[in-house]
C-alpha cells in the first residue's frame, strides 16, 4: 500500500507539472486571439501551479512512510522479489521527483 501511495503520488505531480505546462500554452495563444481571457487564464494557471507545493508534500510524507516501513520490517520483508523490487523503484522514483540525490537513497537501501 505504502509503494503504490508514493507511486500514485508520483504521477501526480507529473500530472500538475503537465497542466501547467498546457495552460500556459494556452495562455499564450490567448494573448494572440483574446485578450479578455487573459486574466482568467492567468487565475487558471496559478490554481495549477498550487498543485504543485501540495504534490511534493505528499511525495515527501508518503516516501518518509515507506522508507521508515522499509528499515522497520527488514528482516519481516523479503530479501527478493517483485513486492523489494516495487518498493526499491517507488523509493527512486520519489526521491526524483523530490530531486533527491540517488546515492542518498542506494546508501539507506543498504541499510534496510
Amino acid at each position: 500500500i505504502k509503494t503504490g501511495t508514493v507511486k500514485r503520488n508520483v504521477k501526480d505531480l507529473a500530472y500538475a507539472n503537465a497542466e501547467v505546462a498546457k495552460e500556459t500554452q494556452r495562455l499564450e495563444k490567448i494573448k494572440v486571439e483574446d485578450h479578455e481571457k487573459e486574466g482568467q487564464q492567468k487565475t487558471v494557471i496559478a490554481e495549477a501551479e498550487m498543485m504543485i507545493p501540495h504534490a511534493l508534500d505528499r511525495i515527501r510524507k508518503s516516501l518518509q512512510d515507506l522508507r521508515e516501513f522499509v528499515s522497520a520490517n527488514a528482516d519481516a520483508l523479503p530479501k527478493e522479489g517483485e513486492q523489494k523490487e516495487s518498493a526499491e523503484q517507488a523509493i527512486k522514483d520519489g526521491a526524483a521527483a523530490l530531486g533527491e540525490e540517488l546515492e542518498e537513497v542506494e546508501q539507506e537501501d543498504e541499510y534496510a
